[in-house]
């Protein structure tokens, strides 16, 4: 708790420093004073929690801190009088909430990466299964949770925990015996530990809290869940009752959210649209230096929304009339319609070009797709569109994909992109329709600009 109030402190008297430079040279300066100004800022961001500094994912910050400045715009042109409702007051006061927001964004998710060795919490994971496997790697990729895991405990073949039997992943950090756990845990300041043992007994979970809660500041468990995706499902304490909520409702019962989607769809498409222009004559040069003067563009017809088809557009990357490649291959090679038929994919596709491959590692060609989104036909984000054929093995969930508009990223991309099985692809995409919120829109596309920066596992 220490270190996140030194980070707390860090960002208060940053932001104060910056908004009362703002506050100075604006019109602002002459109707409020900065003491009601930064008073108003600073009481709207403890309402909201930015300042509590827990560990915490930048999209989780992000929704804060722009509900935050969004209240704070409203708040400092609403509560004043009518006669300070004039056109530089209002610009002002949107300028200065835009910058403090970039500011607010850009310190808090530094600081945690400059100071990191010093501010970070010490995480302590019991388990060495699967789930304990998935939880070092996300705090060890997620910088701004400002959390480092120090110990990973083994509970196989306890004497003091009997019954837990656990295949040993690979870890990065040290392994403890579960029976040398007092030892370690008096040697070492713990700030969190997180239990990675679903399948563990009421029993074992009693005799591991009684082993680390007064040793460590914060106890956190990993409920069984039965394979549910859990991407955006909300632990409600029902009087006393714990409740996971695996489906919040379908996206249709959101029609304030569904319209500024459209509205981010819109501003989005016009700006890919635009950045279109100098990227197709990129594109265009390269596939000149292999001597390809095929089209550059390549249509395919897709499932649209209510089941309607659309043409959706992308830069070529595979050989001309590739869909008859495919059926030949599909005819002499038995491995290949195999693989075909139940990923909907070729892992290692013959069909695509040199320039193909580079487009399609970091997904450029998908960019035409933002001429769809601007017509309508897509999203930006939302189920992939999938092919006429494919219709009858969607089975069931084909009912709840084509209720959403097709998007060009969605949520299996930022689930291991390529890497994803037909059949996790459908579930997610059933998952996003009935989980759907403008956040989680904002969410997947934080992450998808993350993976493809990274050129990981492009589709």
């Amino acid at each position: 708790m220490r270190k996140r109030r030194i980070l707390a402190v860090m960002m208060f008297l940053t932001e104060w420093l910056f908004l009362y430079l703002l506050h100075r040279i604006s019109v602002v300066f002459k109707t409020v004073s900065i003491l009601r100004y930064s008073f108003m800022y600073f009481m709207l961001g403890i309402i909201f929690g930015r300042f509590k500094c827990n560990t915490t994912l930048i999209w989780d910050e992000m929704k804060k801190l722009i509900l935050c400045n969004i209240s704070f715009f409203l708040a400092t042109n609403v509560m004043n009088s009518l006669r300070m409702w004039t056109v530089p007051y209002i610009l002002w006061n949107l300028f200065i909430t835009l910058v403090m927001t970039f500011i607010s964004m850009f310190f808090n998710r530094n600081y945690r990466i400059w100071f990191r060795d010093r501010l970070a919490q010490n995480v302590l994971i019991i388990g060495t299964g699967e789930d304990a496997q998935n939880l070092e790697f996300v705090y060890g990729t997620n910088r701004f949770a400002l959390s480092k895991i120090v110990g990973i405990v083994d509970c196989t073949n306890s004497v003091k925990l009997p019954g837990i039997s656990q295949t040993s992943g690979t870890f990065t950090q040290e392994v403890i015996p579960f029976d040398e756990l007092d030892k370690y845990l008096d040697a070492h300041e713990i700030d969190e530990a997180v239990i990675a043992l679903p399948d563990a007994s009421k029993e074992q979970m009693q005799i591991i809290y009684d082993q680390i809660n007064r040793k460590a500041d914060v106890v956190k468990s990993m409920p069984k869940v039965n394979g549910i995706i859990t991407y955006q499902s909300l632990v409600e304490d029902f009087d006393g009752v714990v409740l996971i909520s695996s489906s919040v409702g379908p996206m249709n019962h959101d029609p304030i959210g569904l319209f500024f989607k459209r509205c981010m769809d819109i501003l989005g498409g016009l700006v890919g649209v635009i950045l279109l222009i100098p990227i197709t004559i990129y594109v265009k040069l390269q596939f000149l230096k292999t001597g390809d003067r095929e089209s550059i563009f390549f249509t395919q017809e897709r499932i649209g929304y209510k089941g309607k088809t659309f043409k959706m557009y992308k830069y070529r990357s595979m050989v001309p009339d590739a869909e008859r490649v495919l059926e030949e291959l599909m005819e002499k090679d038995p491995l290949i319609r195999e693989e075909y038929l139940t990923n909907k994919k070729l892992e290692h596709d013959p069909r695509i070009t040199e320039v193909g491959e580079k487009i399609r590692r970091t997904s450029v060609d998908e960019l035409p797709q933002l001429i769809n989104v601007l017509k309508g036909d897509m999203s930006l984000v939302g189920p992939r569109p999938y092919l006429p054929r494919e219709k009858e093995d969607m089975g069931d969930y084909l009912k709840t994909v084509v209720m959403c508009r097709p998007g060009i990223t969605g949520m299996w991309q930022t689930h291991g992109r390529s890497d994803v099985s037909f059949e996790q692809r459908l579930a997610y995409d059933d998952y996003y329709y009935r989980n759907w919120s403008f956040w989680l829109d904002v969410t997947i596309l934080t992450k998808t600009f993350k993976a493809v920066s990274s050129s990981r596992g492009a589709v």
